[in-house]
């Protein structure tokens, strides 16, 4: 349970800044026509990502923001390459939003809105990895790891590419929350 608002922790709700990243690993043989919900807060307007156009898209070669079971909003188009790790954000600076993947700044293909909606700050579950956690709505069939969600933007967005990060992330000043996926499972959440 996330809890209501963004700081000293919890989801991204409201109208400012964030930044969710992590890295996913794409594997030759998944389904390839099914969309995948990477994170989301269960309840109506929560914030989520989704890999897909749309609910219940048929192809996961887009990184999209979405306000659960409100909008679907802004899309940029990426080919995941198979059997590698690939790393991924996406944020919001200053009311502007941005989507970047494997050291490259996406060009946002469709969709409006992300800029400046204001995600629910209604109490509700984070879910990684599908819609919603008590179905398999959207699920992600990928890997990943690394997930780190921000309560402030983390990538240049006036530039084209980025140095993607090397090693495992660090708790700072805007971390709100961060999993590894190191060990077992007792130990993979920080």
């Amino acid at each position: 349970s996330t809890g209501a608002g963004t700081a000293p922790g919890g989801w991204v709700t409201g109208t400012g800044d964030y930044c969710v990243e992590s890295w996913i690993y794409f594997p030759s043989g998944r389904v390839t026509n099914q969309d995948s919900v990477v994170c989301s807060l269960d309840t109506t307007g929560g914030f989520a990502i989704r890999f897909g156009q749309s609910y219940a898209g048929t192809n996961p070669n887009y990184i999209s923001f979405f306000a659960r079971g409100s909008s679907d909003m802004d899309w940029a188009p990426f080919t995941w390459p198979t059997n590698t790790w690939v790393h991924w954000a996406a944020q919001r600076k200053s009311g502007t939003v941005s989507l970047w993947a494997n050291g490259n700044k996406l060009t946002i293909g469709g969709g409006s809105g992300a800029s400046s909606y204001n995600y629910s700050s209604t109490t509700g579950t984070a879910v990684i990895g599908s819609y919603q956690n008590n179905t398999t709505d959207e699920d992600l069939m990928m890997y990943i790891d690394e997930f780190c969600l921000s309560s402030s933007w983390r990538y240049d967005d006036s530039q084209s590419t980025y140095n993607v990060p090397t090693a495992a992330f660090s708790v700072d000043q805007y971390t709100r929350l961060l999993i590894h996926w190191d060990g077992t499972w007792a130990s993979a959440a920080t």
